[in-house]
Order: C-alpha cells, then structure tokens, then sequence
C-alpha cells in the first residue's frame, strides 16, 4: 500500500502525511472508518439565471488601481482586466468546480458583460496562475478570435477539471500533495466510498469560487486568479 493511500486509509493521522509523496495520484478507496464531512455545506443564496446575450458594454478596471476606465479612453498597450473580474462576487455567483451553466448572475449587466473581451487590449492567449496551483493554465483560442469574459471562465473550469498525472503529482510542493490529501479525506462520506483521481480542482480545496482575477502589470497577458469559499 502506498503512503498515499495509508493516508486517505484505516487509522490514519498527522503522521501518516510524513511521506515521499513520489507515486501516482489516486483513485483510492475509502475505508468504514474513514472520517465523514462535519456538516453540510450552507444553502446556495436566492439567485437566478440569466442568458448570455452578445450586447457588449465599455467600463474595465484597471488591476493594480482599482480605477475604472471607459474602453475608449484606454490605451492599447496598457493590459486591463474586465470589471466582471475585479470584484466577481459582487457581480455572479462562479464555482469553478461546477459546470459552466450553473454561472448564477445577480443582475443582467453581469450577464451582458460575458460577451465583452476579458482583457483590454483583446487577446487570443491569456497565462493565469494562482498561489494554490502548482502549475499555470494556458488559455487559447485555437481560431484567433479574442477571449472574452465566458472564454475565460469556462476555460478555467474545464482546465480545473483535468486529472493530475503521475509526474505532476510527483513535481508539486510537498506542501500542496498533503493539503489535497486533507482536501480529500474531508470529502469522504460513506463507507467504502469511491473516491474519483485527482484533478487540478483539488489544489484549491475548499476555495473554489471565483472571487477576483488580476491582470499583472508586469507581464503582458498574465493573469492572477484569486478564489474563496
């Protein structure tokens, strides 16, 4: 039995998280034992769903100030992220580890808002890391067209939703291997319980709702995506 799944197994404690963590990620399988969630998560709030029209509007915000600006007082070579996400739960309701037709909007400029492009100046390629990830996501559109703002979140939901493999796991931080590992055995509810592999989505472990992303000011095209509970 591998270290790995001593840890999600019978009996297991702070100790067992002591590891070489260099063998492949799970599936695993849970034990009668294992420990179950403490309680259950909070009822969602009152939201409503909105479609995705394809007006556009101009407000974008600047990351480092925190200033908005109108699209047209911009200049091209200054990078801007969309207002949509400097504040996004101010705005809509956006788990990432949750399909991307489950987005709840709070008000129609949200919705109206994901036709817009997601950066400013308009880009094909966008780079995003986040603190809880190992690794960045490259985002592309493979036809050349600007990513927009519906781009970008259900590309980071669909690259969250990728299995971690072998030698990914065996890269990250030691660190990261045994918060997922926590973020695993809290998620175990019944006995003999199927857990799924790992996937990207387990690094944030409980924080998986979208709260802001930033655009580096450093690096064109780069962002920096920042999630809560």
């Amino acid at each position: 039995m591998s270290d790995i799944s001593r840890a999600l197994g019978r009996g297991a404690d702070k100790s067992d998280l002591e590891y070489d963590c260099q063998g492949p990620p799970p599936p695993y399988t849970a034990f009668p034992d294992a420990p179950s969630s403490s309680s259950p998560p909070p009822p969602p709030p009152r939201l409503h769903i909105l479609p995705l029209p394809t007006t556009s509007s101009g407000r974008y915000c600047d990351a480092a100030s925190g200033s908005f600006v109108e699209k047209d007082s911009l200049y091209s070579e200054m990078p801007y992220i969309h207002e949509l996400f400097w504040e996004t739960s101010l705005h809509a309701s956006i788990d990432l580890s949750r399909p991307f037709s489950e987005v709840q909007f709070f008000a129609p400029p949200a919705a109206q808002w994901m036709a817009d492009p997601a950066t400013i100046p308009a880009s094909n390629s966008l780079r995003v890391k986040c603190l809880s990830l190992p690794w960045a996501i490259e985002i592309e559109d493979t036809v050349g067209g600007a990513i927009t703002s519906a781009d970008l979140i259900d590309a980071l939901i669909t690259n969250l939703e990728r299995e971690v493999t072998p030698q990914e796991w065996a890269s990250s931080p030691q660190r990261a291997r045994e918060r997922v590992i926590q973020h695993l055995k809290r998620r175990i509810t019944k006995p003999n319980e199927e857990i799924r592999p790992v996937r990207w989505i387990d690094y944030l472990g409980e924080r998986t709702k979208l709260k802001r992303i930033a655009a580096s000011q450093s690096r064109e095209f780069e962002l920096y995506l920042y999630t809560s509970f």
